[in-house]
């Protein structure tokens, strides 16, 4: 056995070179005289590794602990300890350490070697097609293997474009497992013409030692990243939470203004202010007032007590302050950008552009200012957020897939429990879990999604448990305007309709009223005869037996929910110095384009979703299946939430459709991520060191 650790340097006027700061090896005595106990590295015939596993042209050994190169050896390295490979024709490198003996049955011995150097030359000048790695691991866990095909994979295609010129394309490796020892045959294909290359791959680890023509850099600078590594999910938390701040505050701070609905989340926190003013501008603040009843359920209440506490911690005048809870939204946008940044499978430097096409969903005018509101539609675009980071956390191993299924429970009991039309999104989500179990080829693959799934109908039970469940108290109110709003609108056969719901003609007046209006229909002498007709049923009975009218409904719901802003809704705070209802436009990016498109309805939404959905599946086909469960997944909630908003709810069209419109987008985003590049198969780094690995060349 080999184990070779370091790290793979780029010559800055030369060719490459491969720096490998320790060798342990087992000798294993093949003819011309090769013992083990010392690590050879030249050039042989055509130019490749040797590993002294053999004997081979060019690559000698001799018991003594010295290592004879032969080739065209152009580079040198000098220094106490190292290999030192110099001259044009053949060279003898010596090492500072204890001679080894070599034997068929493998002694294994430590060659007190610093660093091996091998120049650009020793690299194979054929570039043929196709190639074939082989990676032989002794592996006791499967992190080992895993790791190992990673780094197999870096060098392979590093050399090959350093040296060939070319680019190869990423195809899997097979794995042979027999009693721990495990083979890895890396099939390397070219990309279009490229040719291919095979090397042998030490594997990063520490800082190699000074080169003459060699890109190093110094100690304290591979300390530094290091560091960075360790703590990159803080800095990037840190970073989006700066960016997110920006956005909220400069040059003021915006939010979006109560709709009427706030008193619901206000009672239960005993501060229902009755000369609070609605719509025309963002209240921030809400004092103490007399107590009221509610038994609405939501997972915003927990986030407007949280905000409470705070500012009790903090000293304040007891009180909700809104700009408390546009923190907490604040934190909880970075916390989802930053989980969504870390997971997702594309190289990292692409990573930048994937978490700049999520923050223009999160970011923009139509969503944002519900963080810093007393209404609940942003604890669902939070949730939704979160629980996406985590699904796709869960291809990870170890802690780190834990930590995944943590975040979707904490994200999806969030977003399940915004508000009534929201716990749709609870079996689409166990679902996306389902499906993740079973692409997953893993021994446990059930333990993860299953304590998720389980934590997830615990989590929705116990809040559900705290007031009304699931709402019921609003089915009548919903019914109510969805027939008083939306089906009897005036603009079509009116008796005709009212005599289909079953209604008597009078009910004509009452068009338009809402359940708080001041004289709508059940005050009428007559609607406790007519009260089993307001009704989810009823309701059902007629879209099914008028598919023309209901289609007629769903397309202004889709109108509506491109539409994506409330006209009468501001966002900036009562005294800002804005007209009433004024709105923000600081990201308009994506709702701008949306807006554009709404008079279409239908013949807009539809070709939306259908795009999305072929760019998910064609994700789940090519092998990005995280992605692509998360695509459906989105899509499916926000395809769900228009008739469900659209045909039982009847009135503020836009404001209720406002979750479609954000989880369509939020897929489309993700769509758009799947298409970046990627590794394919690209394994999660583990999380205890490899077992011993060898890296060999076939001849």
């Amino acid at each position: 056995m080999v184990t070779t650790r370091g790290i793979f340097w780029l010559s800055r006027y030369g060719p490459p070179l491969m720096v490998a700061e320790t060798v342990i090896f087992a000798g294993s005595a093949a003819g011309a005289g090769v013992a083990a106990g010392s690590l050879a590295a030249g050039s042989a015939g055509s130019g490749s590794f040797c590993a002294c596993s053999a004997a081979a042209a060019g690559c000698a050994v001799t018991p003594a602990g010295s290592a004879t190169l032969a080739g065209s050896a152009t580079s040198a390295v000098v220094g106490s300890g190292l290999v030192t490979a110099t001259g044009s024709g053949s060279a003898t490198a010596t090492g500072a350490g204890s001679a080894g003996s070599g034997s068929a049955d493998g002694v294994s011995t430590v060659a007190d070697v610093d660093s091996v150097v091998v120049p650009g030359a020793a690299i194979s000048s054929a570039c043929a097609v196709p190639a074939r790695v082989a990676v032989s691991v002794s592996a006791d866990t499967k992190a080992t293997v895993l790791r190992a095909r990673r780094r197999a994979e870096l060098l392979i295609k590093a050399l090959m474009w350093k040296k060939c010129g070319h680019k190869i394309t990423d195809a899997p490796a097979k794995t042979h497992c027999d009693t721990g020892n495990c083979r890895l045959d890396h099939e390397v294909r070219p990309r279009g013409n490229a040719a291919a290359f095979t090397g042998e791959y030490p594997g990063p680890r520490r800082a190699p030692v000074q080169a003459r023509g060699a890109l190093v850099f110094a100690p304290w600078v591979v300390t530094l990243l290091r560091v960075w590594k360790r703590v990159s999910f803080v800095g990037t938390f840190a970073l989006w939470l700066v960016v997110v701040g920006v956005r909220w505050l400069v040059p003021r701070p915006v939010g979006i203004a109560d709709n009427g609905d706030g008193w619901r989340m206000l009672c239960k926190l005993g501060l229902n202010d009755r000369a609070r003013v609605s719509e025309m501008g963002v209240q921030l603040f809400y004092a103490p007032a007399p107590p009221c009843g509610s038994t609405y359920v939501s997972s915003q209440f927990w986030i407007d007590r949280v905000a409470v506490s705070i500012g009790q911690w903090l000293g304040g005048p007891p009180g909700l302050n809104l700009k408390l809870v546009g923190a907490i939204g604040c934190v909880l946008v970075a916390l989802g950008l930053t989980v969504v940044v870390h997971a997702l499978p594309v190289r990292p430097w692409y990573r930048v552009a994937a978490g700049a096409i999520v923050a223009l969903v999160m970011l923009d005018s139509a969503f944002f200012g519900y963080f810093t509101s007393i209404i609940s539609e942003g604890a669902a675009f939070a949730g939704l957020l979160l629980a996406c980071g985590g699904l796709l956390l869960l291809r990870r191993d170890g802690l780190t897939r834990w930590f995944g299924g943590g975040v979707v429970v904490a994200g999806g009991v969030l977003a399940v429990n915004a508000k009534s039309q929201t716990l749709m999104v609870l079996p689409l989500l166990l679902v996306a879990l389902l499906v993740l179990a079973l692409l997953d080829k893993r021994r446990a693959r059930w333990v993860v999604p299953g304590v998720v799934a389980v934590g997830l109908v615990a989590g929705t039970y116990a809040l559900q448990s705290t007031g009304d469940f699931a709402n019921e108290e609003y089915r009548e109110i919903n019914a109510y305007h969805a027939i008083f709003n939306s089906i009897v609108d005036g603009k079509h056969d009116t008796q005709r309709d009212l005599a289909d719901l079953g209604l008597p003609p009078h009910f004509a007046q009452y068009i338009g009223t809402t359940w708080w209006s001041q004289k709508p229909a059940h005050t009428d002498p007559d609607y406790p005869r007519y009260q089993s007709r307001i009704s989810n049923e009823n309701i059902i009975d007629y879209y099914l037996s008028h598919p023309v009218r209901t289609a007629q409904i769903l397309d202004q719901a889709a109108s509506d929910m491109l539409t994506g802003r409330p006209e009468n809704m501001g966002n900036f705070a009562l005294g800002a110095g804005q007209p009433d209802k004024a709105k923000e436009y600081r990201v308009p990016v994506l709702s701008g384009i949306t807006g554009l498109l709404a008079p279409a309805g239908l013949f807009a939404a539809v070709p939306l979703w259908l795009l999305v959905g072929w760019m998910g599946v064609r994700a789940l086909r090519r092998d990005r299946r995280d992605l692509g469960v998360v695509v459906l997944f989105l899509l499916l909630v926000g395809i769900g939430q228009v008739p469900l908003a659209g045909l039982a709810e009847g009135i503020e069209g836009v404001k209720h459709q406002v979750i479609a419109l954000f989880a369509t987008l939020l897929a489309a985003a993700f769509a758009a991520i799947s298409l970046l590049p990627t590794r394919r198969g690209e394994p999660e780094e583990p999380e205890r060191e490899p077992a011993t690995e060898q890296f060999a060349i076939p001849a």
